[in-house]
């Protein structure tokens, strides 16, 4: 050990933060993290691990004198800095739990932590929350803020995928760059910092929607229950504007362009549209089967929904104009969900839906 002034007063700041930290963390409130190892409460961003103790339990390190810790081949004071400021996470940060957290009210909602700022701790948090609501069912792209920044491959994918791995398991994973991984752990933290409050309020429970898509699926449910069928301004506003709004959020203000001529221009031809729009005719049926695509991912019950309106309006006979608005909003978004529904045959350029008897 240097034994230089400098050196001196520096190895007495170490040591003094040490057993401040050793004396904070042997309190009967922090045993049940004592054996967790010490990179358990790393970030990918730390600088200067001690990685000689990174792999031993804290209990085990607090057990160790701190003369001994320090002499320790290859030990610096920087190394010996950053153990003192991993020990001081170990009692900032919580460790998941099977009750509820005992705090009065929700906290208010935190900017989103950097993904190489999340520590193993943090993480075994999140991911404990969503088991314990039984959340594990849940796609990542039901639940993203956009799929725009949700790479398409990890769109269906469930949420179990990543509940029994740790950051380390998840960032060695095939294919999972830093991109990828900020995206799911950006949508493990929003889901827990909303678990987060129910906890709070038990009392209460949450269905987890995209707002928009909630929204219609409310106005949806409603229609199929009234007598009166709905207008055709009634579906353009409740909706077609909030689909089309989705649609802009998860696909580009592009898709929802493209799809709101296709709804306003249903007998103008399809080669006409693309010359309009600058674009071959392939790439405008791409962008409009997107629609579908992306409806699919954040509204799966869609279709079944529709459906019953579909059915509903047929029963009701509602004027042509208002059926022609809705069938070709379900040409659309739901092209898939009814046998007779289906593009126009007459006519080769003609991309119209047709409603066969």
């Amino acid at each position: 050990m240097n034994t230089t002034p400098s050196a001196i007063v520096a190895g007495y700041q170490l040591a003094t933060g040490f057993e401040r930290e050793r004396k904070r963390l042997l309190e009967p409130q922090f045993t049940d993290r004592l054996s967790n190892p010490l990179a358990f409460w790393a970030k990918s961003n730390d600088r200067h691990l001690p990685l000689a103790f990174v792999g031993r339990p804290v209990r085990e390190l607090l057990d160790t004198p701190f003369i001994e810790l320090y002499s320790t081949p290859g030990v610096g004071p920087k190394k010996i800095a950053s153990l003192v400021r991993l020990l001081e996470r170990v009692s900032q940060e919580s460790l998941p739990t099977a009750a509820p957290p005992d705090f009065p009210g929700p906290e208010p909602r935190r900017a989103s932590v950097p993904s190489r700022e999340v520590s193993e701790a943090l993480w075994s948090r999140w991911r404990q929350s969503v088991a314990r609501h039984g959340l594990q069912d849940e796609t990542l792209g039901h639940l993203a803020r956009s799929l725009q920044h949700l790479p398409r491959t990890l769109w269906n994918v469930r949420l179990s995928s990543y509940l029994d791995l740790s950051l380390a398991e998840i960032r060695a994973l095939r294919t999972h760059g830093a991109k990828r991984v900020a995206a799911v752990l950006e949508i493990f933290e929003n889901l827990a910092g909303i678990l987060e409050q129910v906890d709070a309020n038990p009392h209460l429970s949450v269905r987890f929607r995209p707002r928009l898509v909630q929204r219609v699926e409310s106005w949806v449910q409603c229609q199929c229950q009234l007598r009166t069928p709905p207008s055709a301004s009634e579906i353009q506003t409740e909706f077609i504007a909030a689909l089309l709004e989705q649609l802009a959020i998860d696909g580009g203000e592009q898709h929802a362009e493209v799809a709101r001529i296709r709804l306003q221009q249903p007998d103008t031809a399809v080669r006409i549209l693309a010359m309009r729009k600058g674009m071959t005719r392939a790439r405008l049926y791409e962008l409009w089967a997107d629609a579908a695509m992306l409806a699919a991912v954040r509204w799966p019950e869609g279709q079944a929904l529709t459906a019953r309106l579909y059915d509903k309006l047929a029963a009701d006979k509602v004027d042509v104009s208002t059926r022609r608005l809705f069938d070709a909003a379900v040409g659309l978004w739901f092209p898939e969900a009814f046998a007779d529904v289906r593009p126009s045959t007459v006519g080769s350029e003609r991309g119209t839906w047709a409603v066969t008897s």
